[in-house]
């Protein structure tokens, strides 16, 4: 989730703009990054970071181990790394999608 979660607002704004070049008629509309990236910030704040943030108040209380939160943060950061590597693949697909939904809007 966490790679997904980072890959989707990484892209987000490049494939907003890619969509000048796929629809011409479509430039005004080209900055709904938000259509790509609602679905990221979904995926981080409502799955991800309840998790994080369970992991951290339960170790700051004592219940769990620093070790165990300690060990949690390099997984954490090669899923975001893998999530930018995955946001150039993510980058083809959005656009169309921004396309369509530019299409659909007035103006």
């Amino acid at each position: 989730m966490n790679v997904f979660g980072a890959a989707l607002p990484a892209i987000g704004v490049l494939s907003s703009l890619y969509v000048g070049v796929l629809e011409p008629c479509a430039r005004p509309q080209s900055q709904l990054s938000a259509v790509v990236n609602f679905r990221g910030t979904i995926l981080l704040f409502a799955l991800v970071d309840p998790n994080l943030s369970y992991l951290t108040d339960t170790t700051t209380s004592g219940e769990t181990s620093w070790g165990s939160c300690a060990s949690t943060s390099p997984p954490l950061a090669v899923s975001r790394l893998l999530g930018t590597v995955l946001a150039h693949l993510v980058l083809v697909p959005g656009a169309p999608m921004i396309a369509a939904v530019a299409r659909w809007l007035p103006g």
